[in-house]
């Protein structure tokens, strides 16, 4: 692909993110600049960016402000201003945190040599290797068992329900017989006579 049709597609997405795809703005800034020799679209560009600016005296004071956002954005902006002496007293401070790392890596890499070197360790890597296959298949028995003892959990939480239900109903059932019977023994208790 030609580099100025790239760099034309990359331009024309950069003003469809910046623009968007519709709107009067952005209409109007593509039939313009379509026309406009590079320099001229810039130049437009810059007198819309400037009237849009206009008015709002905190994004201008940003935009003033550009260059030296920039410069303090630079990752190598803290080593410019820092003398040898601070950066110096920076490593000293660090030196134990510096040498535990020098020591874990070190050690680190004596473990990847001895395992490296060593045949029974790269026979039984090829051997993990080799048991992918079991792997997988333990894995499908794995997850349908899963399946099965959930549904037999389901299964365990109905009957459970379905008992609490019986034996609220036996209960309620129950009450009612004895409040029954209390109520015939009642009746049927004979009745004391008061003496006038």
């Amino acid at each position: 692909m030609d580099p100025l049709n790239l760099l034309d597609d990359r331009i024309s997405e950069l003003e469809r993110k910046v623009l968007g795809t519709s709107g009067s703005a952005a209409a109007a800034l593509r039939a313009d600049t379509d026309k406009l020799s590079v320099l001229e679209a810039l130049s437009h560009a810059n007198q819309l960016l400037n009237s849009a600016l206009s008015g709002r005296e905190k994004a201008l004071a940003v935009m003033q402000r550009i260059s030296e956002l920039n410069r303090y954005m630079d990752p190598t902006f803290e080593d410019s201003t820092m003398t040898c002496e601070a950066k110096l007293e920076i490593i000293l401070a660090r030196e134990r945190e510096l040498r535990q790392d020098l020591s874990s890596l070190e050690q680190a890499q004596r473990l990847v040599s001895n395992v490296l070197d060593n045949q029974n360790a790269i026979s039984s890597m090829q051997a993990v290797s080799g048991l992918s296959g079991q792997l997988e298949k333990l894995t499908l028995i794995t997850i349908d068992s899963v399946q099965g003892v959930e549904a037999l959990n389901e299964q365990a939480q109905d009957l459970f329900e379905r008992y609490n239900s019986i034996v609220k109903e036996l209960t309620r059932a129950f009450m009612l017989l004895d409040e029954m019977v209390s109520t015939e023994e009642q009746r049927a208790k004979p009745k004391k006579k008061s003496s006038d």
